[in-house]
């Protein structure tokens, strides 16, 4: 998740400064694909895990709303490296903000109260 917001804070920031490029989006992109990956090889691996309260675990709370989110953004991704006009761009980039508010919604609720 901090990675996540990590990526939220860089799109807002350079989105006002002018410096974002595609190349940079996908290596965020790339580094949050890989982050994901190695999560969802680790809980395979370990079936029986359990979160605080012997909740699911959390990754497994917000696979949804996390995959709606990469898919997002490697939308975003894809349509700026093609040259894709302004107004479609910024409908993407308000789609990847939507659904990282769902999956910070998702997460917040998941862990409220366990920790």
């Amino acid at each position: 998740m901090i990675l996540a917001r990590q990526t939220i804070n860089y799109l807002n920031q350079n989105a006002d400064n002018a410096r974002l490029n595609p190349d940079a989006l996908e290596a965020l992109h790339t580094e949050l694909v890989n982050a994901w990956l190695d999560a969802e090889r680790y809980f395979k691996n370990m079936p029986n895990l359990k979160s605080a309260n012997g909740k699911r675990p959390i990754w497994l709370v917000i696979k949804t709303p996390a995959q709606n989110w990469l898919s997002a953004l490697d939308t975003l991704q894809r349509q700026w490296a093609a040259h894709a006009d302004v107004d479609q761009l910024n409908k993407s980039l308000l789609t990847v903000e939507q659904q990282y508010d769902q999956l910070l919604k998702q997460y917040n609720a998941s862990v409220l109260g366990q920790y």
